[in-house]
């Protein structure tokens, strides 16, 4: 008796990743390429928090042109500047979206408990996953003030109530909420 096994892309996925990201040891290590995997790099900041994104038109299962708007409130370290604590942060971008992915460019503005700010231009690249997730990759350079010339990864994973309607031409999903981490990396010596 033959027995056939049915695994999801998705499991195929996770399961490759996992198994590209463990090291010897056994302990999963940093993404290639990511802030803390990078010898050459200093973790300057590194923030978490809640997001709110809102997109218009709202987001369907075909793609189109639309801008995103995310505010949210952070809770930060410095490794260089001991006094920022928190961060107040507002992305706005536009490209082509929908529920399944897309790419927007745009920028991001954080605003410190210290009175010091940075603002960043970079790509926020969205997928799905299963059960109403939409999570974007957040990539980018601070253009100006503070940790000017770092670069910034970060990951918002937001979920919504309504994730049937992107198959809802008339109502479309108009946001999504969830964690969000973010990493200011600059090159070490600077």
């Amino acid at each position: 008796m033959i027995r056939s096994t049915r695994i999801s892309l998705t499991a195929l996925a996770a399961a490759a990743l996992l198994a590209g990201s463990v090291g010897v040891s056994g302990a999963v290590d940093a993404p290639a390429g990511s802030p803390r995997a990078s010898s050459a790099g200093v973790l300057d900041l590194h923030c978490n928090g809640t997001m709110r994104f809102e997109y218009s038109p709202h987001l369907l299962f075909t793609p189109q042109n639309a801008t995103l708007h995310g505010t949210g409130g952070l809770t930060c370290a410095s490794s260089t500047n001991p006094n920022i604590t928190n961060a107040q942060v507002d992305i706005q971008g536009s490209g082509s979206l929908s529920c399944t992915g897309g790419q927007a460019e745009g920028t991001a503005r954080f605003d410190y408990n210290d009175g010091s700010s940075s603002t960043v231009k970079g790509e926020f690249l969205l997928s799905a996953r299963p059960g109403g997730e939409i999570v974007t990759a957040i990539r980018g350079t601070v253009t100006g003030g503070q940790f000017q010339g770092d670069t910034v990864v970060g990951e918002y994973v937001g979920t919504t109530t309504t994730p049937f309607d992107c198959a809802n031409p008339q109502e479309g999903l108009d946001s999504t909420s969830g964690p969000v981490n973010i990493d200011f990396t600059g090159l070490a010596g600077n």
